[in-house]
């Protein structure tokens, strides 16, 4: 009711301000070439739309009433009769500029990217009518009367209605004259007031339309539209009855309509009333007494948290709830928003009072209040989880990965007396490792138990590269791939059967690597049999898709999936890479009289 006086007051204001327009157009025109007599009828509303900001007039202080309106002119004005640049709108049209920036851009329009992105963004316009009135050769061309009465009509959101007319009998004496495309636009402008016909009957469906016109028609347009933002809190969506109970500034509901034919848009994209929740902010746009449209954001918290609930505080500022973490005395107050939703463990509905002290619950924060707020189980489970990583922060954190989305990517504290198991015997956490499958225990949300299986595999190639330093690593060629194994201080070495460090691998060495959850437990290398008289020399032939090469007069048979290449410095390299006239030292075995490379290292 309070938004249906507001509008009833705005029209008697807008009525009286415009009588007042009119009474002094009569004898002073802000405009220098409208006091001749043949503009009296168009004065009063050129005016007025100039006085709202909808059009200007020239540099020289006059209007030019004769001049023709342009397509891309006409589309603009109404974009904005529809509220395109409203301040109100503002998140809308950030929405329309990202989505449909190179749409516009493509149109190389002089001006008007932002109302047009907008009428693409609402659906008022598709892309399909960027070609009909806003291609390069028609943009700047007068705007036709039969075309006018199309955006009319899009403008106040009834093309619907329009294409729905069936009998569209006009009085106009050239009415086999309009495009039957346009047919129904123009009965549908006409119908509501908006466009009416020439001196002599007629409605001129090929005239262009004048800048004396236009503003006749924007004004009875921006009346006809009736445009009324407002940004309430929505307290419940009855879409049986298709209606939404908004709470206005005195916080009293009201209950506001819509139809079929209502925009809902979540987040920026086209959604549907089913989408929408109740206890939020949304925007509501009406257009000629309907609501058009609707624009909701999902509030995105700040923060949330797991905690144990230590009870509340109500005061003259709201009511306050405060938390203690679950393994320490540390507690956190925050207040709970004016709408704020509250679950059971089961996820219904709860009241504040539901919340016993000392229970587990979760909790949103945006904007420093709490928006959501639910009870947890104290004990739960997670089973087949995903060891990520283990880290050192302000103490030690778990990260898991999951095949369950709810799961995947959480990370938990873990308790003091955390107890581990381990292929089913009592560990520790250093053994512990990525890619360990585990079965998680919480209490309060803090992991207190660990039962973790590994996941060894074997990988069997060639040695490419050895890398010491704190974090030492090994790569291996494997079936022509280059894979890197991270090397623990632990790892059990062995060179030919014999215990062995790191310093005792050489590239080009055959090695099994035994891994436990991607860490590498054991490295066993063995050197290949190799000629007496290793190769040292000149490369004169290199052909790859025989696989060899000549060195020094000698064949040397070699190929990426057999032979380690690598450079001096210890790049990886492979036989394209070999140029005739570089020098190179091969490692290899002879076999039936043919010589098989191992290993090629090629000079620097």
């Amino acid at each position: 009711m309070k938004k249906l006086l507001g509008i009833i007051l705005t029209l008697t204001m807008t009525t009286a301000l415009c009588t007042e327009v009119f009474a002094a157009a009569e004898s002073n025109s802000m405009f220098s070439d409208l006091s001749d007599e043949k503009y009296t009828w168009a004065r009063p509303y050129i005016e007025e739309m100039a006085a709202e900001g909808y059009i200007n007039g020239y540099e020289d202080d006059t209007y030019r009433p004769d001049n023709e309106v342009t397509r891309l002119e006409t589309i603009v004005l109404f974009a904005r009769a529809m509220g395109a640049v409203r301040s109100e709108n503002e998140e809308a049209l950030a929405y329309a500029i990202e989505k449909y920036e190179d749409v516009v851009n493509d149109l190389n329009l002089n001006f008007g990217d932002e109302e047009i992105a907008y009428m693409l963004y609402r659906g008022v316009l598709s892309e399909d009518d960027l070609t009909t009135y806003l291609s390069s050769s028609k943009a700047n061309r007068a705007m036709p009367r039969q075309e006018a009465a199309a955006i009319i009509t899009k403008a106040l959101c009834g093309e619907e209605d329009a294409k729905a007319e069936v009998l569209t009998d006009m009085e106009y004496t050239d009415t086999k004259l309009i495009d039957p495309d346009y047919t129904q636009y123009v009965f549908y402008a006409s119908e509501m007031g908006i466009m009416n016909g020439m001196d002599d009957g007629s409605f001129s469906p090929d005239s262009s339309v004048l800048r004396s016109q236009i503003a006749v028609m924007l004004y009875r347009a921006v009346n006809k539209i009736n445009l009324y933002i407002e940004s309430p809190y929505i307290a419940e969506i009855d879409y049986d009855k298709n209606n939404i109970t908004i709470v206005d500034l005195e916080g009293e509901e009201v209950v506001v309509g819509y139809d079929d034919d209502t925009k809902f848009f979540l987040n920026g994209e086209l959604s549907t009333e089913d989408n929408f929740v109740a206890d939020t902010t949304a925007t509501l746009t009406y257009i000629n007494d309907r609501t058009a449209f609707v624009d909701m954001q999902e509030i995105v918290p700040d923060n949330t948290y797991r905690a144990v609930y230590q009870g509340s505080t109500a005061n003259s500022e709201g009511t306050s709830v405060t938390f203690k973490e679950a393994d320490s005395d540390s507690t956190m107050t925050y207040q709970l928003a004016s709408r704020v939703n509250l679950y059971n463990e089961d996820g219904s509905t709860a009241l504040l009072r539901n919340f016993a002290l000392g229970s587990y619950v979760e909790f949103d924060v945006a904007n420093d209040k709490i928006i959501r707020m639910s009870q947890l189980k104290k004990d739960s489970f997670i089973q087949q989880a995903i060891v990520e990583s283990l880290d050192i922060e302000d103490d030690l954190y778990l990260t898991i990965s999951h095949s369950n989305e709810e799961y995947d990517g959480l990370k938990f504290k873990l308790n003091d007396d955390v107890v581990v198991y381990k292929n089913n015997d009592i560990e520790d956490l250093s053994k512990i490792y990525k890619g360990d499958r585990v079965d998680i225990t919480l209490e309060y949300g803090v992991v207190t138990k660990l039962v973790a299986t590994s996941n060894n595999k074997t990988y069997e190639g060639t040695i490419s590269e050895v890398n010491i330093s704190s974090s030492s690593t090994i790569k291996v060629k494997i079936d022509d791939e280059i894979q890197t194994f991270d090397v623990l201080p632990d790892t059990a070495i062995t060179a030919n059967g014999e215990d062995a460090t790191l310093y005792d691998l050489r590239v080009g060495d055959m090695v099994k690597i035994t891994t436990e959850s991607g860490a590498v437990l054991k490295i066993d290398t063995t050197t290949p049999t190799v000629s007496s008289n290793p190769i040292t020399g000149v490369v004169e032939i290199v052909n790859t898709s025989k696989g060899f090469i000549k060195v020094d007069g000698e064949i040397i048979f070699c190929s990426d999936s057999a032979t380690t290449i690598i450079t001096s410095n210890g790049s990886t390299k492979a036989m394209k890479d070999i140029q005739v006239g570089t020098t190179v030292s091969i490692r290899g075995s002879l076999q039936n009289g043919a010589y098989t490379a191992l290993l090629i290292i090629i000079e620097d």
